[in-house]
């Protein structure tokens, strides 16, 4: 990976970490207003909505940290890394909010990290594979 697109990616990388925490500990967070309506079609589906919205905001930090990371031991890092960071935030949002900890928020946020991981790794494979080929 050459330098430019390396500087992209940290970039990318920083504006989504911000994003992604401001967003999460936001008072005026409208997917988390939503999940307090009462039981029916639309809450299922916005509940949909919050899962998703967990699954790809972690997923894309996530696959965005293994790219970077160049050996096995700082991809596993970075997986840890990002699950911590889903701890963290479901913890200040208990704190911040006197919410009960969502113990579901988090298991959303390490399916999503550890899905971009996987995606990541298939991705470096790939490529990795294309550039020995194409070296014959």
């Amino acid at each position: 990976m050459n330098s430019r697109v390396r500087a992209l990616i940290v970039t990318i990388l920083i504006v989504w970490a911000i994003l992604l925490t401001v967003a999460s500990l936001s008072s005026h967070n409208p997917l988390r207003e939503s999940i307090a309506a009462p039981a029916n079609s639309r809450h299922i589906t916005v509940r949909r909505k919050h899962r998703l919205a967990h699954w790809m905001a972690f997923g894309v930090l996530s696959f965005l940290l293994a790219v970077l990371c160049r050996n096995p031991s700082r991809q596993l890092m970075a997986l840890a890394c990002v699950v911590a960071l889903g701890a963290l935030i479901e913890g200040l949002q208990h704190l911040m909010y006197e919410n009960p900890f969502e113990t579901w928020d988090l298991r959303d946020d390490t399916y999503g990290a550890l899905s971009g991981f996987f995606a990541a790794l298939l991705l470096l494979a790939i490529t990795r594979r294309q550039s020995n080929q194409s070296l014959r």
